[in-house]
C-alpha cells in the first residue's frame, strides 16, 4: 500500500535531489517526460545541461518528445537548446532541432566495442562538476543487450561521474528482467516511480508519483496522485 502524505509535495522534493543520482522508473512515458522537462530541467535550469543518449533510436524518441513539449513551454526550449549533447550511435545528428535531426559538432561516439564506447564516455563524465545536470537516455539498452556485462560497464561509468553531479536517468519499469533492474537501481540514491492509478473509477489519466527507494534520511518513500494538465504540466489531484 503506497504511503500518502498530503503535507509533502513530490515536486518540491526535487530541490533536495541536487547533487544526487536519480532513477525515474515509469509505466507511462508521458508523465515521466513531464516530470523531467517541467520539473527537473526547470528546477536546475541554472546548471549546464549535459545529455548522453545511447542509440539512434533513443535519440529519435528524445527529439520527438522535446519537440512535443517545447510547443507549450518556450522556457524548456531555451534550456534544452543550450545542452551539450553526446550520442552513442551511427548518425551524426542531434535531437535538438526544428522537427528533424540537425548535424552537430560536439561528440558522436560510434557504436562498437563496449570497452571503447565506455572509455570515451568515462573521459567525458569525469570532467563534469556540481554545475552540471547530467541526463542519461537509452541506458536501458546496455543491460538489455549485454546483460550483466553491460551492468559492469554502467558501473564503471557511474564510478567516473563526480559525486556532486546531479544525474537523472529514465527507464521504463518492465523493460528489463527483474534481477537486472534490481542491480541497476543500486546505482542511484533515489528511485522515483510513476505508475498508472488503477483505483480511479470516474477519472482517467491519474498517476501515482513518488519516492520508491531512497538512501537519504530527509527523503522518505511517499506517493501522491497527479494528472497532466493541458499544458503538459503535472498537477496534484
Amino acid at each position: 500500500m503506497p504511503n500518502f502524505n498530503r503535507e509533502i509535495n513530490i515536486l518540491n522534493l526535487i530541490k533536495k535531489l541536487e547533487n544526487k543520482r536519480v532513477l525515474i522508473k515509469y509505466e507511462s512515458t508521458y508523465p515521466a517526460l513531464s516530470l523531467l522537462y517541467n520539473n527537473f530541467c526547470l528546477t536546475f535550469k541554472n546548471k549546464n545541461l549535459v545529455i548522453i543518449c545511447f542509440s539512434d533510436t533513443a535519440c529519435r524518441r528524445l527529439r520527438e518528445s522535446f519537440e512535443s513539449f517545447s510547443v507549450k513551454s518556450p522556457e524548456i526550449v531555451g534550456i534544452v537548446s543550450k545542452a551539450r549533447f553526446i550520442k552513442v550511435g551511427e548518425k551524426r545528428c542531434s535531437p535538438i532541432g526544428k522537427n528533424k535531426c540537425v548535424e552537430f559538432d560536439d561528440a558522436l561516439i560510434l557504436r562498437g566495442k563496449l570497452n571503447d564506447v565506455f572509455s570515451h564516455l568515462r573521459k567525458i563524465v569525469c570532467e563534469l562538476s556540481e554545475d552540471d545536470l547530467l541526463l542519461l537516455f537509452g541506458m536501458h539498452f546496455i543491460p538489455s543487450l549485454y546483460s550483466i556485462v553491460g551492468l559492469r560497464y554502467m558501473l564503471s561509468l557511474f564510478n567516473s561521474i563526480p559525486c556532486d553531479v546531479t544525474t537523472v536517468t529514465l527507464c521504463q519499469k518492465d523493460i528489463l528482467k527483474k534481477d537486472l533492474f534490481n542491480i541497476m537501481e543500486r546505482l542511484y540514491d533515489v528511485v522515483v516511480a510513476i505508475r498508472k492509478e488503477k483505483d480511479t473509477y470516474f477519472e482517467s489519466g491519474v498517476y501515482l508519483i513518488g519516492v520508491e527507494q531512497s538512501i537519504l534520511q530527509d527523503i522518505e518513500p511517499v506517493y501522491e496522485k497527479y494528472k497532466v494538465d493541458i499544458n503538459g504540466k503535472l498537477i496534484q489531484v
